[in-house]
């Protein structure tokens, strides 16, 4: 698992830790319906608010494999495919899977609505999924793009897009890419165009008021004629208000609302200020949010004033709680899939081994505790802890923990068996609360504390 996908989920734990560790919640961190039709066809609408957008080009892109962020490769020829009246549109056909389970995305550009100019800054996407899923389809595929469509695609893929054409991730976390287009189906319903998604699990929240104020303030833009930063036109107070800090001021929606997801607390007021009056898409909003963070609450699993969280390779998340000495264990998609017996004592810190079996540090006990990845316990380990605080594991399988208590560290082998004694102690260390380790880390050369 990468550092930059652990990084994403973990921002999804934000919101459940700014309520504070007595919350009962975990915070995640974003299918596709087919018709009678000619396999691999993708057919729907392009609608801004509720108006057919007219003379829109589509472009069917997949994501590129070699770098976060690099151009994507675009799968039908330029400007053969527009919208019509009604903001239909229909690809029969005219791509070709790059490699079979390339995630793609459909992006609408151009074309008007309501009988006005074209606006030259529209663009709207609609994140669809594996490549070879479409075209091996025996069905048509449908999908409407409208604001939602492209608000969801924007909070689940904006840590690997750069712009409405760019989007990619490094060769190894193809997988955590994957994990970003399944969340869109928690967001929204592609071929409805409306959210939440059919993917989100029974007992999530969605924040869905949220979710769709954004879509209304970007339909500001959409049902105008464009504008530059600046003009303040619609489309200019939306493009100044998502300039990033030292960065250039975006061209198109897309991109703009890339900006608003990586940047969510910058301009508030002025991007909720677009919506005024346009209740396009219900429920939403009816004060100015904080923030444009997005959070999906998954509740149930036993999670009780969770203190800490790990992601194993396969993208399950662990969470530590307090409240119930108990771990649980989650799917990426919020499923529960298992839950430790109650045998913990205030369980600090989780991380996960080689083979991601996890390991706890029990705050109360000083112990550690040894769980399988079925959350079953295989055996503990102890010496020389004191209120230990975090926990991390280096590329030997040897385990470090940090002692809160007597200010020190201690190393354990990948079995439990104690390395350091009574602990590594340092006139630097006083209430150590976490703990990381440099790549060439070892028992015979320093690590990193925090």
């Amino acid at each position: 698992m990468s550092r930059l996908f652990q990084h994403l989920l973990l921002l999804a734990c934000v919101a459940a830790i700014l309520t504070g560790c007595e919350a009962t919640s975990f915070i995640h961190r974003a299918p596709i319906v087919s018709v009678d039709g000619a396999p691999g066809a993708i057919r729907g609408t392009a609608f801004g608010g509720q108006q057919p957008i007219v003379g829109a080009s589509l472009q069917l892109y997949a994501a590129n494999l070699t770098g976060y962020g690099s151009a994507s490769q675009p799968l039908l020829p330029a400007n053969t495919i527009t919208t019509v009246a009604n903001g239909s549109y229909d690809i029969t056909g005219q791509y070709t899977c790059p490699t079979p389970d390339a995630p793609v995305y459909l992006v609408a550009a151009g074309g008007s609505t309501g009988g006005s100019a074209a606006n030259p800054n529209l663009t709207e996407m609609v994140a669809l999924g594996s490549c070879n899923a479409l075209q091996s389809n025996a069905s048509t595929t449908v999908a409407r793009i409208n604001e939602v469509t492209t608000v969801a695609a924007a909070y689940a893929l904006a840590p690997f897009m750069t712009g409405v054409a760019d989007m990619g991730t490094s060769p190894s976390n193809e997988t955590g890419l994957n994990f970003a287009f399944a969340d869109v189906n928690q967001l929204v319903d592609n071929a409805t165009g409306r959210s939440p998604g059919t993917d989100l699990p029974q007992g999530a929240k969605l924040q869905l008021a949220k979710l769709n104020a954004l879509a209304n303030s970007l339909a500001a833009c959409v049902n105008s004629t464009g504008g530059t930063a600046g003009d303040n036109s619609s489309c200019g107070t939306l493009f100044t208000a998502a300039t990033p800090p030292g960065g250039s001021a975006p061209t198109d929606i897309v991109s703009a609302v890339i900006n608003i997801v990586q940047h969510p607390g910058q301009n508030v007021a002025t991007i909720y200020a677009l919506a005024a009056g346009n209740v396009a898409f219900r429920p939403t909003l009816t004060a100015m949010p904080n923030d444009w963070t997005l959070a999906v609450t998954y509740t149930g699993g036993g999670l009780s004033a969770p203190s800490a969280v790990a992601v194993d390779a396969d993208g399950n998340v662990w969470i530590t709680n307090r409240g119930a000495n108990t771990v649980t264990e989650l799917a990426n998609s919020g499923e529960v899939l298992a839950t430790s017996p109650a045998v913990l004592s205030a369980p600090a810190a989780v991380a996960l081994d080689a083979t991601g079996d996890p390991w706890i540090a029990n705050a109360t006990a000083d112990t550690l505790t040894h769980l399988s990845n079925s959350a079953a316990v295989m055996g503990s380990a102890s010496g020389g802890l004191d209120i230990p605080s975090a926990l991390a594991i280096d590329p030997q399988g040897n385990l470090w923990v940090s002692n809160s208590g007597t200010g020190s560290v201690s190393e354990f082998t990948s079995t439990g068996s104690p390395l350091s004694g009574n602990g590594f102690y340092s006139s630097g260390i006083t209430n150590p609360l976490g703990i990381a380790i440099s790549t060439s880390c070892s028992h015979t050369s320093a690590c990193k504390l925090e």
